[in-house]
């Protein structure tokens, strides 16, 4: 069973964004051992890059994402950065939606190699 992530704790996540160097994040676990989500960050000089974001499919569309996502957010700004960008695969369609909905606006088209397989990749972005 999933323990229930309290939106008022977003803000205590320990999300360190230390530059040129990956960040992996991981923000609870199911009863069962099995994570509850994942997340990789990348920094850069202006920017973070949310380089993968993992939601355990039975709780998706809780609010594991959206408190992520905040807490990120928030972690971000207050270490400087001014914009977060992500890339999100063409044929994700629930993926678009929920980084629309949390402000990002899509910024190119990209491709990327994934599983052997050329894959059209849109590139979003939202200002912190």
């Amino acid at each position: 069973m999933f323990q229930k992530l309290d939106s008022n704790k977003a803000s205590k996540y320990e999300i360190e964004l230390a530059e040129d160097q990956e960040s992996f994040v991981e923000t609870g676990h199911l009863d069962d051992g099995e994570m509850v989500a994942r997340l990789a960050l990348q920094p850069g000089f202006h920017s973070v890059w949310i380089g993968l974001l993992l939601v355990h499919g039975g709780i998706q569309g809780k609010p594991v994402g959206t408190i992520t996502a905040t807490a990120i957010f928030s972690a971000a700004k207050s270490a400087g950065y001014s914009e977060i960008k992500l890339g999100v695969i063409d044929t994700n369609v629930k993926g678009i939606a929920f980084w629309e909905k949390m402000g990002f606006m899509q910024i190119g088209v990209s491709s990327a190699a994934i599983g052997g397989k050329q894959c059209k990749v849109f590139v979003f972005s939202r200002v912190i």
